[in-house]
C-alpha cells in the first residue's frame, strides 16, 4: 500500500513537473514573441519616411517657427463617453492622406493615428518631429494621437484613427516583413510612436500600444494592387531625390523605364543580393512562384500587400465589429458622395462643402505591361486567401 502511495506520489510530481514546465516554456515563448513584435514595431514605427512622404526636418526650431507650431489642438476628457476611435487601416497610399485631410476640411474636427511624431499641417502636407503628441484621451499616452495641431477633437462621434498595422516595410528583409501569426497583425494595428519634445534627441520617439477596446469601429482602405505598388514607387522617388542610400537616384525616373530600374534593383540586388536568397528559403521556397516572381516587378512589395488584407481580413473576421470598406477608385470617380458616407459612419457632420481634390498616379501611362500585368495578377491569387480574393475581385 504505502508503495503505491509513493508511486502516485511520484507521478503526482511528475505531472505537476510537467505543468509547471510547461508553463514556464509557454511564457519563454511568449516573451520571446512580444519581444520580436516590439523589436518589429520599432522598425515600422519609424520609418515615417517611407510612411508619411515629405517631411520636416527634426532640427531644432527657432522662437519664430516655435510659435508658429504651437499646437491648438486638446485631447478630450473621457474615454468612456467619447469621441471613440474608428480605426483606419490600410496598406501604405491607400488613400489615407487624402481622406483625413478631407474629414479635417468638412467637419472642422481633428483625425487621428498611432503614430504621434506625424502631423497634418492644413495643406495636406504630412510633418514629422515637430511637435510633441498630442493624445487623443487626456493623459492617456497609450495612443492614439492627433493628426491636426489645429482642429479641435469632434465632441461626439468617432475620431477616423489611421494605422498600418504589420508588414508593410520597403526596402528590407523578409524577417522585418514576414508576419508570424494573427496575434502579431493584431498587436502592431494597435502600437505606435509617442513623440516628446520635452526628451532628449535619443529618447524622443517611445514605443506605445492601446487596448483592443478601444477600437469601436473599422474603417478598411482598398486599392488597386498594381496602382497602389506604382503609387508606393513614385514616392520612393521623391524619397531618394533627398536621400539615396544606394546610389540610383539617377535612374529613378517617373515612368516605365524608371519602375523597372527601382524594381530590378529592389528586387536581386538590395543588400548585396541577399534578399534575394533569403526570399528563396521563405515564401519563394517553391521554385515554380520563385519563376514566377521574377517575372512581377517589385514582386515582394506585391507579397506584403497581398499578406497585409489576408491578415486584416481574418483580423476583421474575428472582431464582429461595424467595418466600412472604402476603396480609393471610387472616392477618386465620386468624392463627395464617398467623403459623406466616411462622415456619416463616423457620426460627424460637414460644416464646409469643399474638399481637397484626390491625386492619382503621377505618371499616366503604365508601369506595368501585359505579361507584367498578367504575372502580377497570377502571383496575387497564389497567396491571396479567398477573403482577399472577393475583396480584390473588382481589379481580376
Amino acid at each position: 500500500m504505502k508503495q503505491i502511495i509513493k508511486i502516485s506520489s511520484a507521478v503526482v510530481v511528475l505531472l505537476l513537473m510537467a505543468i509547471i514546465g510547461k508553463r514556464v516554456a509557454d511564457k519563454a515563448e511568449e516573451d520571446a514573441m512580444m519581444t520580436r513584435m516590439l523589436k518589429k514595431v520599432t522598425f515600422e514605427s519609424m520609418s515615417g519616411s517611407h510612411i508619411f512622404g515629405h517631411t520636416s526636418s527634426p532640427r531644432a526650431l527657432n522662437e519664430e517657427e516655435t510659435k508658429k507650431f504651437q499646437p491648438r489642438t486638446k485631447s478630450v476628457k473621457h474615454r468612456k463617453k467619447g469621441p471613440f476611435v474608428a480605426q483606419m487601416i490600410g496598406f501604405p497610399w491607400s488613400g489615407q492622406n487624402f481622406l483625413q485631410q478631407a474629414i479635417h476640411t468638412k467637419t472642422e474636427t481633428a483625425t487621428a493615428n498611432n503614430y504621434g511624431s506625424a502631423f497634418m499641417r492644413t495643406s495636406g502636407v504630412m510633418a514629422t518631429n515637430i511637435i510633441s503628441s498630442i493624445p487623443l484621451y487626456k493623459n492617456d499616452y497609450s495612443g492614439p494621437f492627433s493628426l491636426s495641431a489645429v482642429y479641435p477633437f469632434p465632441t461626439k462621434g468617432y475620431v477616423l484613427t489611421r494605422s498600418y498595422c504589420a508588414g508593410h516595410c520597403l526596402e528590407c528583409m523578409p524577417k522585418d516583413y514576414l508576419i508570424s501569426n494573427l496575434v502579431e497583425f493584431e498587436f502592431q494595428c494597435n502600437a505606435g510612436l509617442r513623440y516628446s519634445l520635452d526628451m532628449p534627441v535619443p529618447l524622443r520617439n517611445a514605443i506605445t500600444s492601446y487596448k483592443d477596446d478601444v477600437v469601436k469601429k473599422y474603417v478598411v482602405m482598398v486599392r488597386d494592387p498594381l496602382d497602389h505598388i506604382a503609387s508606393r514607387f513614385e514616392h520612393e522617388v521623391d524619397r531618394h531625390v533627398s536621400y539615396d542610400p544606394y546610389g540610383i537616384a539617377d535612374q529613378l525616373t517617373v515612368d516605365k523605364d524608371g519602375f523597372d530600374a527601382y524594381c530590378g534593383y529592389v528586387d536581386k540586388e538590395i543588400f548585396n543580393g541577399r534578399l534575394w536568397e533569403y526570399e528563396k528559403t521563405s515564401y519563394l521556397e517553391d521554385s515554380e512562384i520563385r519563376k514566377l516572381a521574377e517575372h512581377v516587378p517589385c514582386h515582394a512589395d506585391f507579397y506584403r500587400l497581398v499578406q497585409w488584407y489576408n491578415y486584416a481580413l481574418e483580423m476583421l473576421d474575428d472582431k464582429k465589429k461595424p467595418i466600412l470598406y472604402v476603396y480609393f477608385e471610387d472616392v477618386k470617380k465620386s468624392p463627395d458622395e464617398e467623403i459623406e458616407k466616411v462622415i456619416e459612419y463616423l457620426d460627424l457632420e460637414t460644416v464646409v462643402e469643399k474638399h481637397p481634390i484626390l491625386q492619382g498616379s503621377v505618371w499616366q501611362g503604365s508601369y506595368f505591361d501585359e505579361l507584367q500585368r498578367k504575372y502580377a495578377k497570377k502571383f496575387i491569387k497564389h497567396f491571396a486567401t479567398e477573403s482577399t480574393k472577393n475583396l480584390l475581385s473588382r481589379y481580376f
